[in-house]
């Protein structure tokens, strides 16, 4: 066996006859390490004249190579084939987007040359040409992945992310391309790779290693002090903007304040208060402001932000809508039900009159308006919505988070309902999707153990409730989201199953815990705060505890008055 081929014997074997079977078209080979296998390729391809252009070796002055580049590469020495290596590289210095672009649309003039090109590229790359590049990703004759051994153990590297669908793998890839290109740089460029990095991390860090957090919380202190020392302008807004949202993630609130108002204060210097990118900026201080429960910031700026938008008739598929959704979740905190049900209407029929109803966006303004109906009490008006949604997800062939919430959604209603049948069937699907999508031991699998436990409470098998809901509290240590809604929505769901299993004295410890969580998170007025006061209350009558069972169950009827304007049953 030739070690240099690091067990991409066939691989490579295919490439060579490949190669020789051909005399033009357009071939392409992904490797993290393009140079060795550039290299390897021209000395095995003994009968053909071969070139070799490495794009790191370009200036990056010199701009995006241009047609008469590939056509000066093939006139090199009359090469038979030439080797194109390191396009990502092009992606890095003039951004993802315009390269591929710019490649797709000299497809048609680079075959014409009628010379044989071979592509090399990064992983993340090729998924980036396979998705983005469709013309020229359909005319390749050849793809060649050749893959690493690790130094260690002489095994095949195996990938860093799991099989996984659309556009969170691509994120995954270029996580990890550019976090590697970061390590060999310095000052600008490095911060400017930290940067893509920290922008990709918040989108996937559920399944990601647990120890990149402390990388991003080390980039993001680099960046920090980075941008502190420069004299920052327009130009640095969106890096502001990424750096606060990685400290935000980070669990940093008072420095992505800072960075948010810094943000807010260029654009409002420079291009006023009517400008759409000061409704971004104004959007981003919202999106802080609810995290941080200060509910009345939050609405002031988003309503300050649509005007802004309206004035500008910014199109229903830009920023605009993802701040309509923003608003209506905070119209279903106050109960305006009406108001949430508007705005889903609005963004529905926009795009059912711009692409037809079989329109597989829909279903994400379908499944809001289900979760409004069901939060009104229209158990059947919720499940038709949700189904409705399924079905354009699962005509579509989409793959993602969606179609894994449609299920849990799905699964509560007949929950709530008492088909427990159908429950547990619809939340075996949502947790199936969800491991393809994320993995088993992503943090989107605490949501889903949860809604296990639940319905095996209604089936007063507590052994097992409690089996899955040990299940999520492993995740939320593993995941580092001790902190989160969902920590205390579990805590509170372990103490009932105790309470349910008659032992009240080992439930008050996890009620309080979910209660400190909770206060934290939401503050007092709050349905599920009082939700934990109630089954303290029932805690502390199960130990005969009058005081505090009267102290805790007025607490609850308290918040149920305020939030709901009556007393609820007892």
């Amino acid at each position: 066996m030739d070690r240099t081929l690091g067990g991409n014997e066939e691989q490579f074997q295919m490439l060579l006859m490949a190669l020789g079977d051909i005399k033009s078209g357009i071939c392409l080979f992904q490797s993290p390490e393009q140079s060795k296998w550039a290299a390897l390729i021209q000395k095995s391809l003994k009968d053909k004249k071969v070139c070799l252009h490495n794009i790191a070796d370009d200036e990056e002055g010199t701009g995006m190579p241009l047609i008469t580049d590939f056509k000066r590469w093939a006139s090199e020495s009359g090469a038979d084939v030439v080797i194109v290596y390191n396009l990502q590289l092009l992606g890095l210095r003039y951004g993802d987007r315009e390269t591929v672009e710019h490649l797709n649309f000299m497809r048609d003039q680079i075959q014409a040359i009628g010379k044989l090109f071979l592509l090399g590229v990064s992983p993340y790359f090729a998924l980036l040409l396979s998705r983005n590049a469709r013309d020229l990703y359909s005319c390749i004759r050849y793809h060649f992945n050749f893959t690493e051994r690790t130094a260690e153990d002489g095994m095949i590297e195996i990938s860093n992310c799991r099989e996984l669908s659309g556009d969170y793998t691509l994120e995954i890839e270029k996580y990890w391309e550019y976090k590697s290109r970061a390590e060999d740089k310095v000052g600008e460029e490095q911060v400017r790779l930290y940067l893509e990095c920290m922008d990709c991390w918040k989108d996937v860090r559920g399944n990601l290693p647990l120890q990149e957090k402390e990388d991003i919380m080390q980039m993001a202190s680099r960046v920090d002090q980075f941008c502190m020392e420069k004299e920052l302008g327009m130009p640095e807004v969106v890096q502001i903007w990424i750096l606060a949202d990685t400290w935000l993630e980070l669990g940093e609130k008072e420095k992505c304040l800072s960075w948010l108002k810094l943000a807010e204060d260029k654009v409002r210097t420079a291009l006023g208060t009517g400008h759409r990118i000061y409704a971004d900026a104004l959007v981003r201080l919202a999106d802080y402001y609810q995290l941080a429960s200060n509910y009345e910031q939050c609405e002031k700026y988003y309503d300050q932000a649509l005007r802004i938008y309206e004035d500008h008739k910014v199109p229903l598929d830009e920023r605009y809508q993802d701040t309509l959704m923003k608003r209506a979740v905070m119209y279903r905190r106050r109960y305006q039900y009406d108001q949430a049900l508007a705005i889903y209407e609005k963004i529905l029929r926009y795009y059912t009159g711009k692409y037809g109803s079989g329109f597989s966006g829909n279903a994400t303004c379908l499944n809001n308006i289900g979760r409004v109906y069901e939060e009104l009490g229209d158990a059947s008006g919720a499940l038709a919505k949700f189904q409705e949604a399924l079905e354009l997800l699962l005509a579509s062939g989409e793959r993602n988070y969606l179609l894994s919430a449609l299920y849990n959604n799905i699964s509560a209603i007949y929950l709530n309902n008492g088909d427990l049948k159908n429950a547990w069937k619809y939340i075996k699907l949502a947790k199936k999707e969800t491991e393809s999508l994320y993995g088993p031991d992503s943090e989107h699998m605490i949501r889903i153990y949860n809604s296990m436990a639940g319905i095996w409470m209604e089936r007063e098998r507590l052994d097992k409730a409690m089996e899955y809901l040990k299940k999520a509290m492993e995740l939320i240590k593993r995941t580092h989201s001790g902190e989160t809604e969902q920590a205390a929505v579990v805590l509170n769901n372990m103490a009932n199953a105790l309470i349910q299993g008659n032992s009240p004295l080992q439930a008050i410890p996890l009620f309080r815990q979910a209660l400190e969580l909770r206060l934290k998170i939401n503050g007092e007025r709050d349905q599920l705060t009082a939700d934990i006061y109630e089954g303290l209350s029932l805690a502390f009558y199960g130990i005969g505890d009058s005081k505090q069972y009267r102290e805790y169950s007025n607490k609850a009827l308290d918040i149920y008055r305020e939030l709901h304007r009556e007393t609820p049953p007892r």
